[in-house]
């Protein structure tokens, strides 16, 4: 199928449903459109109006002429076109959904979850350095677990309405609608990157559970409840020097539960737009400078021509530098930036994904508005912090 044929679809629909598989049909133009060979802006509402529902020409002259005439329900004859046309509007909400802009996916893991009012997210605690010496034929020691667990906050539904009227069929605004549809899709997507743009950056007020205790912040000081210190302050990002300074907070940073220090590899830079030139130059860049202090003989004088200079190839590990306008949105500012390992300090906790469903003809819209079918697309989800001491943030 390498193009919309209302009538074959039809025709395969009319077969199988006989056979109570016509969601065969159904499947294969969803799998099409997913894969591209068959694109949504090649999609006709009129024509397919005409050639799915049974009278359709009919219909559209009696419309035409000021008579009411109303369509059935979903599962008489007006189905095919509107489950053709609601994989149509969701391949369009997805795509808007999917904008390449979006970093999100980049700076969260995504898990499934049935909570909707929040959860204690159970865990154990780490065993540590417990091995001991075992003796030849000596038992070997018993070892035990700690229960662990943070309590994450409610998730939430985010949503819209595509709506079908009767104008949109008549007039043939194809492209009105699906224009519509991918704009419902954009702003979904929008949405769920400021939220976790919010989280990463610890802008919105997220703050870290654990057992009880008091909540902290995403980030800060070693100080009260707020047991590390992940925020280099007046670490403005210049040069090679200033991403060590930041790597090395993470030494400092220890299991909550053994004391031992948490070993994890940062990959990711996350910056503003001003500084994302700046961060691909440090990171790309082919050879490194050191200067030293100044020699014994030349301090007394300030002579600083005599300074030790060492050269050699960038020594930085391969950073993915991220950078989005967004940034500075959540931050206000142009210089913070961060640094870790992102997809295991947060989590998107999933009730379910960016879904489309249709309510079909036959509704009180369709009476007092003209509204032949609805689409409403919608998803639900929180973004959280799992474990903050893998990402340091860093401010000039």
């Amino acid at each position: 199928m390498a193009r919309f044929n209302y009538k074959e679809i039809k025709s395969d629909y009319d077969k199988l449903r006989k056979e109570g598989r016509e969601q065969l049909v159904f499947d294969a133009l969803e799998s099409n459109i997913e894969d591209g060979s068959i694109k949504p802006r090649e999609f006709n509402i009129k024509e397919c109006f005409l050639e799915t529902v049974e009278g359709g020409g009919e219909m559209l002259r009696s419309w035409s002429r000021g008579h009411e005439v109303n369509l059935m329900e979903a599962g008489n004859p007006t189905d095919a076109f509107g489950r053709i046309t609601e994989r149509v509007i969701r391949g369009e909400v997805m795509e808007g959904s999917q904008d390449p802009a979006f970093l999100g996916d980049q700076l969260i893991t995504t898990r499934p979850t049935d909570a909707y009012d929040g959860e204690r997210l159970p865990g154990m605690t780490r065993l540590g350095n417990a091995s001991e010496e075992v003796g030849i034929g000596q038992p070997f020691p018993e070892t035990t677990f700690t229960e662990d667990y943070i309590d994450l906050p409610a998730t939430v539904k985010k949503g819209n309405i595509v709506s079908l009227a009767k104008e949109h069929i008549m007039a043939d605004r194809t492209a009105l609608l699906l224009d519509r549809a991918r704009e419902v899709g954009y702003w979904l997507g929008y949405d769920k990157e400021l939220r976790i743009m919010n989280c990463v950056t610890g802008s919105d007020g997220a703050t870290y559970k654990r057992r009880e205790r008091t909540a902290a912040s995403v980030y800060g000081d070693n100080s009260g409840s707020h047991d590390w210190d992940n925020l280099a302050a007046s670490n403005a990002l210049y040069d090679w020097t200033d991403i060590e300074a930041a790597e090395l907070l993470f030494d400092a940073m220890t299991d909550p539960n053994t004391g031992e220090p948490i070993l994890l590899m940062p990959n990711v830079i996350l910056v503003p737009t001003a500084l994302k030139h700046t961060a691909r130059r440090i990171v790309s860049a082919t050879q490194i400078e050191h200067v030293s202090g100044l020699f014994d003989n030349d301090a007394a004088t300030g002579n600083e021509d005599n300074r030790l200079r060492t050269q050699s190839a960038n020594t930085l590990d391969a950073y993915t530098i991220l950078s989005s306008q967004l940034v500075k949105k959540v931050t206000t500012s142009a210089s913070t930036w961060y640094i870790g390992d992102p997809k295991r300090a947060f989590q998107y906790r999933e009730n379910w994904p960016v879904t489309v469903a249709q309510q079909g003809a036959g509704s009180e819209s369709e009476f007092t508005k003209d509204i032949v079918m609805r689409f409403k697309a919608s998803e639900r989800g929180v973004c959280v912090p799992i474990e903050p001491r893998f990402m340091v943030k860093c401010t000039a």
